[in-house]
């Protein structure tokens, strides 16, 4: 946390550079030196951005997320601080954690699969006491590269702490989004 877990931020910048300032041509080292100052000069004039403070979510998270909720997933709550209520949650289709307590002191992984099965079979999601829960803190590959994932998000629909957007609701569990603008609900009770 606080680092990113990717490069692709140091990659776009490359490509920048390439693209826009040495045209992807090798210069001298003057040459890059002057071209190398000029676009440092520009980005520092160009701190006008606003940096995000809190995660993006889109449709489709909140969708993935309501479905995820919706499930008959058991959520165990494994201990509290006093900013954090920890809980750990089945990944993939399990319904329940599976109990790793013995298999860690038997054989103690002396195969990789042993310990990948382990790893892979919960997530650890952290949400604050408050009700703040856009601060929670998972550790599933989709939070490292978002910041937020469905499992944060469907905790705190469980939790009655976030009320997901009725386009997010008329989705069958189980099925993907189509293409385009989603539909909007159709009023109850109009009488064709």
């Amino acid at each position: 946390m606080g680092s990113p877990a990717t490069n692709n931020a140091l990659e776009s910048h490359n490509r920048v550079i390439k693209d826009e300032y040495t045209l992807r041509e090798r210069l001298p080292l003057s040459r890059f030196l002057t071209v190398a100052s000029e676009f440092v000069n520009g980005w520092s004039l160009a701190v006008d951005e606003v940096f995000a403070t809190l995660p993006t979510m889109t449709l489709k998270d909140w969708t993935e997320a309501y479905q995820w909720a919706k499930l008959p997933k058991e959520v165990i709550l494994t201990n509290s601080d006093d900013t954090f209520k920890h809980y750990e949650v089945p990944a993939g289709k399990a319904d329940k954690i599976q109990n790793f307590e013995n298999a860690w002191l038997v054989h103690a992984f002396f195969f990789f699969d042993d310990y990948k099965v382990q790893w892979f079979s919960k997530w650890r999601v952290d949400l604050p006491h408050n009700i703040d829960w856009i601060h929670g803190k998972c550790n599933c590959p989709a939070f490292y590269k978002n910041y937020m994932c469905k499992h944060i998000i469907g905790l705190a629909i469980r939790l009655k702490l976030a009320n997901p957007p009725p386009e997010a609701k008329n989705l069958l569990i189980g099925q993907k989004r189509k293409r385009g603008c989603p539909s909007k609900s159709k009023p109850a009770l109009i009488i064709q």
